[in-house]
């Protein structure tokens, strides 16, 4: 699947519970807060309104967009493992009701990201 089709099949905002690479979460300032405290979860400084955080024991990449101090756009991409390595898993995205392209670009900014 494209990544815009991925990060645009998420753009609708719900208010029942989310899945992300694994992670629950019922809103995104709660996905925030359970990543900033998480103790297997390495915090980087926010730059470009973008904050990531990498979670070490499940091996997933997080890049969180925030707006008017509101989280707005979350991304994620992990790491799977196969017999010979690791491999990048697909990103996924929680849009957020986004309708400015924002969310498909850090999706496909993502794709990129090594890690």
């Amino acid at each position: 699947m494209p990544l815009w089709l991925l990060a645009m099949s998420a753009m609708t905002p719900s208010t029942e519970s989310q899945n992300l690479c694994g992670r629950t979460y019922a809103t995104m300032t709660q996905l925030g807060q359970e990543l900033r405290v998480g103790k297997d979860v390495a915090n980087f400084p926010e730059r470009d309104r973008v904050v990531t955080f990498y979670d070490r024991k499940t091996m997933t990449l997080w890049w969180l967009t925030k707006r008017r101090g509101q989280v707005s756009v979350a991304t994620c991409k992990r790491k799977i493992a196969t017999d010979s390595g690791y491999i990048d898993g697909r990103v996924e995205a929680d849009c957020n009701g986004d309708r400015t392209g924002l969310c498909a670009a850090q999706a496909q900014r993502m794709a990129a990201a090594k890690f």
